[in-house]
């Protein structure tokens, strides 16, 4: 298990952009299982939706791609294996995260090309799944 403090010391993400709480799973490298625990104190629910708080769809894609940072982070010092930027998304929304909800993020490598990677991604709460599909890291 990862916690917050050694997510921080493998990616460069801050409050309140750190949108991972801790890393049940690892396998450098290969997958991960992670988790978001989503409080109504998140700065986006004063927009997102007041009478209707809601986390936008795009930060679960960033939650997901930074448990994909942390599995691919085997050396702090060496970009070699670290996905560097989000080079194309193709995720489907099928539920709404709510204030109060435990996110469970999971991501698996499909494949490796050359310094770009491809994963599967699925966010789910309550064992449902709250969004699903595939990112390419170059």
């Amino acid at each position: 298990m990862i916690d917050v403090r050694e997510i921080i010391a493998r990616i460069p993400h801050r409050f309140p952009m750190l949108l991972i709480d801790r890393v049940l799973e690892i396998e450098p490298g290969q997958r991960g299982v992670g988790i978001k625990c989503v409080s109504i104190n998140e700065p986006y629910f004063q927009g997102h939706f007041q009478d209707y708080p809601i986390v936008p769809g795009v930060l679960i894609t960033e939650s997901l791609a930074q448990l994909a940072a942390v599995v691919f982070s085997e050396d702090n010092n060496s970009n070699e294996d670290r996905p560097g930027f989000l080079a194309q998304v193709n995720m489907r929304y099928r539920q709404p995260v709510k204030p109060g909800d435990v996110m469970k993020l999971e991501i698996s490598l499909i494949k490796k090309m050359g310094r770009c990677c491809k994963v599967k991604a699925i966010a789910s709460v309550d064992d449902k799944i709250v969004a699903n599909g595939e990112m390419t890291f170059s």
